[in-house]
């Protein structure tokens, strides 16, 4: 509340003392008083909606089950909103282990990532690098979004995607990938060069206009798995939690229960001769 100073006036020589001034001054002191005692300085919840609950540096969150690490996902930076059970992370990476062998089925970072805690699902922006060592199979984009209830990758049409695969390399927008089916399309602008894989010529594959219904996920997780979440440095408390979380796989790669077909290439239908140029 503000306070006000009152000062003593001096009427010039021959002013009629009739107390009409004075009393005018302090009507109007008295209001302008009134009024700033009334200002709006907002909510404090308000504020507090705009601040992360939790800021932390050298960001790590790890899915073990049986032992074995099933994936990390780490950044440089990491905002907690609670709230919304999101993580909002810069200078990400991520990689996936086999849960059998233990080596390295996907990786790849981004610029900038959330990562929603509930249904291990991420949203990578910026400069976007996923690979499939395994596969030969890489993936660069502005934008990538995984599901993990869906088990799906998917890009926006306002964004061009590039997949790699060898000697082939197709580029569109609109991409998407299912995990489960193995399976991808572009819906719009495709072109690129496929080379089909003479190894397995009869192995079935999905045109690129094929859109692919995901199968029904099963989201729970094994009684024996754990995920850690950690940070070597923290700005504010409650950064290191251990819960119970179903396992993402950050890659378009099948999951031990759909092994891969005799060839995990790229693989549209086509003739087998190499094709170069569009595709719609």
């Amino acid at each position: 509340m503000l306070n006000p100073v009152l000062e003593t006036v001096r009427l010039p020589p021959g002013h009629r003392r009739n107390g009409q001034a004075p009393a005018k001054a302090l009507a109007l002191m008295v209001s302008l008083l009134l009024a700033a005692c009334s200002l709006d300085y907002g909510s404090l919840d308000d504020d507090a909606s705009t601040l992360p609950d939790t800021i932390v540096f050298d960001f790590r969150h790890t899915v073990v089950r049986n032992g074995r690490i099933l994936y990390k996902l780490e950044a440089e930076k990491a905002e907690k909103w609670e709230k919304e059970g999101r993580f909002a992370m810069e200078g990400v990476t991520f990689t996936e282990y086999d849960p059998h062998d233990g080596h390295i089925v996907a990786n790849g970072h981004a610029d900038r990532g959330s990562f929603y805690v509930e249904t291990e699902s991420a949203d990578l922006s910026g400069n976007v690098f996923f690979a499939a060592p395994g596969d030969d199979i890489t993936v660069t984009t502005g934008n990538l979004s995984w599901n993990g209830e869906n088990r799906t990758l998917s890009s926006q049409l306002d964004t061009i995607t590039t997949l790699s695969d060898g000697a082939s390399s197709l580029s569109g927008a609109g991409f998407a990938a299912d995990a489960r089916t193995r399976s991808f399309i572009f819906q719009e602008t495709v072109n690129g060069r496929f080379v089909p894989d003479s190894a397995a010529p009869d192995a079935a594959a999905p045109e690129l206009s094929e859109v692919v219904a995901p199968e029904a996920a099963t989201n729970e997780a094994p009684a024996d798995e754990q995920t850690i979440t950690e940070a070597s440095t923290l700005e504010q408390d409650d950064a290191t939690t251990d819960t119970a979380a179903p396992s993402p796989a950050l890659n378009p790669v099948a999951s031990p229960a759909n092994p891969p077909a005799t060839s995990p290439s790229i693989r549209p239908n086509t003739s087998p001769t190499d094709q170069q140029g569009s595709a719609q």
